[in-house]
Formats: structure tokens, C-alpha cells, sequence
């Protein structure tokens, strides 16, 4: 074999084994060089917001009523004021409690005195008695006086303590810190017991009363721990807590009843508020949505391509705008995609 002849025999031996060696390669690693060339990304089930509006009201409300006939005195609280420290809404006359409270703290002096003389002549008719200096009649009627002076002086206190809490009703409260938000009384207004003279409302708390369906319910109670609602008028937003919720269930409506609690803020500490309430509820039409950067738009219609390479045709719903991160999802159906599948990024 000459020279030249031997070069081109190397050469092709060569190209043969660099061959073999890139085929094994391709063969051995396909779809790590794919997986390395495509990003992927997941198929979510699609979202609608919906809104649901209410008003705010006191947490607490309390009727006011009089415990007592009696001309009222003094009115210390008018609609809209924050109840004292002490409770006081207003007063009745107390002039005749008083002289009934009086006359028993002189008959409670005068038995004391009584019990008093009684308990001395007793210890002494006692020495008297057993010195036989005098008869065991008049010791015994010391004693009886004794005890019947003590029995009537401690039903003088139990009086005096019924009188006392007689007293007090005299008085129409209300829990500190509320606000007054009826008054149906005025200074020198014959009032009698039982009588409803006002309303009073815990403000420093709101609720916020929804009828929700299933559905919104479950939403609710999935974002309990960060639930917040807007106040349009204010523009301001608000943490939230779910207060209670009806077990009953109403048939005309199909929904149930649930209380929100607002923590106070300065500007929204009275009933009438607007409140706003958004859910995120699965969207019924089952749509689902994607990155926008998955589509194509191809003669007026747009594709995507799931993971096996596959181009699917599906119908554009429009942008969301709640997605879960910065880049811009859009909404869309198609029979062959659902939530979980995994497409192509473009």
C-alpha cells in the first residue's frame, strides 16, 4: 500500500469512529439535551373575583330600661356620646330612697344601743345570779331582750343593703366606652320600671354582616388567616376576622349568614360604612390560565404546546389580573388542557 492510499484509509477510519461516539452521545442523553432546551411551566385552574358589599353595624347593642318608678334628675349621656367611666346615662329623683335610707341607719343607732344596754345587764344579772343575789327571771328576760335586739338589728342591715341596691337602680348604666345611640328620656320625665328609654352600641369593634353561598364561604374560610376588606369611601383597607357563622341556612337564598369583625379605625367607628368583600372563587365556565409567553398567535387564532411538543389550539379569554406573581397570565380555554398539565414557554 503506497502513501496516499494509506493517509485516506486513516482519515476514513477515523470519521467512522468520531461517528460511532456522537451517535452513543445523541442516544444516551436525548432528553436531558431537550429538558435543557425547553422551559416549562404549569397549567392553574382559573380564578373569578367576586365582590360582595355590606355595611358596617355596632358589635354589641343593649336596650336601656328603667329599674325604678321615678322622676328622672339628671340625663348624663346624649346620642352619639361615648358612655362615662362610671356608666351613668341618667338619674331618677332619689329623695324618698334616701329618707328610707336615713330612718334605717337611726333605728340601726338606736338598736345598737339597745343591744348594747341588754348585753351589760346580762353579763351583770348573770354574776348577780350566781352570787344568789337575784332571781334567775330577770336574767332570762334580759336575754330574750338581748336576742330580739340582735335579730332586729340584723334585719335593719339587710334592709339597709336592699335599699342601698334600690338605690342603684335609680340609676339607668350602660357599659363603659359605648356609645349612646337612642335616648328617649329628658330631665323631669315620669319614667316607670320597665320602661325603655334608649339604645347603647359597643363601637369600638364593627361587624359586618354577608349572606355567602357554599362556595364563597369556603373562600372565606380558606383566607381567614389574612383577610382583609376595602372601605370604598375612605379607601382605606382593613384586617378582618370571621366572627360567627350561622349554621342556619336559608332556602329562598341558598345561603348562610356570617358576621365579619372590623378592628376599629378612626375613620370607620359608626354603623352605615361601606365594606368590601372580595373572593376568589374557581371560575365555573372551566377555564383554566397560563403565562401569556406560552401562546402563539397563528391566522387569528392562538396555540400553545404542551410538554410532549404537541401545539393545542385554545380559545383567548382575556388577561387576569389577580395572578400569583409578576409576569402577566391570561385566561383560556380548551378541552384537552386542564389544571396540573404542563406546557412549553416560549
Amino acid at each position: 500500500m503506497d502513501m496516499s492510499s494509506q493517509d485516506q484509509y486513516t482519515r476514513t477510519l477515523l470519521f467512522l469512529v468520531f461517528s460511532c461516539i456522537a451517535s452513543i452521545v445523541l442516544l444516551a442523553y436525548p432528553y436531558q439535551t431537550v429538558a435543557a432546551a425547553v422551559q416549562l411551566t404549569e397549567v392553574k385552574a382559573a380564578m373569578q373575583i367576586v365582590e360582595l358589599t355590606g355595611y358596617t353595624r355596632a358589635r354589641n347593642s343593649l336596650p336601656l330600661s328603667a329599674e325604678a318608678d321615678g322622676r328622672v334628675k339628671h340625663v348624663y349621656a346624649d346620642v352619639g356620646q361615648v358612655i362615662a367611666e362610671d356608666g351613668r346615662v341618667a338619674c331618677m329623683d332619689t329623695a324618698f330612697i334616701d329618707l328610707d335610707i336615713e330612718t334605717n341607719k337611726t333605728d340601726q343607732l338606736r338598736l345598737k344601743a339597745d343591744l348594747e344596754y341588754f348585753s351589760r345587764q346580762v353579763k351583770r344579772y348573770k354574776r348577780l345570779v350566781r352570787e344568789k343575789s337575784s332571781a334567775q327571771s330577770q336574767l332570762d328576760d334580759f336575754v330574750r331582750q338581748q336576742s330580739s335586739s340582735r335579730q332586729r338589728l340584723a334585719a335593719l342591715e339587710i334592709d339597709a343593703r336592699r335599699l342601698a341596691e334600690k338605690l342603684s337602680r335609680h340609676c339607668i348604666v350602660a357599659p363603659a366606652g359605648w356609645q349612646l345611640t337612642e335616648r328617649a328620656i329628658e330631665p323631669g320625665q315620669w319614667v316607670r320600671s320597665g320602661q325603655q328609654v334608649g339604645m347603647a352600641g359597643n363601637y369600638r369593634k364593627l361587624l359586618v354582616p354577608f349572606s355567602l353561598t357554599v362556595a364563597e364561604l369556603a373562600a372565606l374560610q380558606r383566607d381567614a388567616d389574612s383577610l382583609q376588606v376595602y372601605l370604598p369611601d375612605s379607601q382605606l383597607t382593613v384586617s378582618a376576622t370571621i366572627e360567627r357563622i350561622s349554621p342556619a341556612y336559608d332556602p329562598a337564598t341558598r345561603k348562610r349568614h356570617v358576621d365579619l369583625l372590623v378592628e376599629q379605625a378612626a375613620s370607620i367607628n359608626s354603623g352605615g360604612v361601606r365594606v368590601l368583600l372580595r373572593l376568589s372563587l374557581s371560575d365555573r365556565s372551566g377555564a383554566v390560565m397560563v403565562p401569556a409567553s406560552t401562546l402563539t398567535e397563528k391566522y387569528e387564532q392562538f396555540w400553545l404546546t404542551r410538554e410532549d411538543g404537541r401545539e393545542v389550539r385554545v380559545v383567548y379569554l382575556g388577561k387576569v389580573v389577580n395572578a400569583d406573581d409578576k409576569r402577566q397570565w391570561v385566561r383560556i380555554q380548551s378541552s384537552e388542557l386542564e389544571p396540573g398539565d404542563r406546557v412549553r414557554l416560549r
